[in-house]
């Protein structure tokens, strides 16, 4: 399932102990990772688009630091998909022909 893969989950798995659950689930190709990524990372709670880094900002600071989500999302920055996501990934979306990211559909 794709979404038991989402940003940083396999750091926030192992931050909380279930690493071993995370792995009933069959990893995504690395294209729909980064796809997926992008999404989750582009996208604020609310529903609109945003940096890469604000989003990051967002959920460091609504996570105090002791929080499996606010130690997961930092641990994960480094990682070759979330650096992918924080430049937009332009080659991907040129090469899937997904074009540029929609705009918010909400307010």
């Amino acid at each position: 399932m794709l979404v038991a893969h989402h940003s940083a989950a396999r750091f926030e798995a192992e931050e909380r102990g279930l690493g071993d659950v995370l792995a009933r689930f069959p990893e995504p190709d690395s294209d729909q990772l980064d796809v997926l990524t992008l999404i989750d990372m582009s996208t604020s709670p609310k529903g609109r688009r945003i940096s890469v880094q604000e989003r990051l900002a967002e959920i460091l600071e609504r996570y105090p630091d002791d929080d499996p989500v606010h130690r997961a999302v930092s641990r994960s920055v480094h990682t070759p998909t979330s650096q992918r996501a924080g430049s937009g990934m332009p080659l991907l979306r040129q090469r899937r022909g997904l074009g540029r990211c929609p705009r918010s559909v909400g307010p």
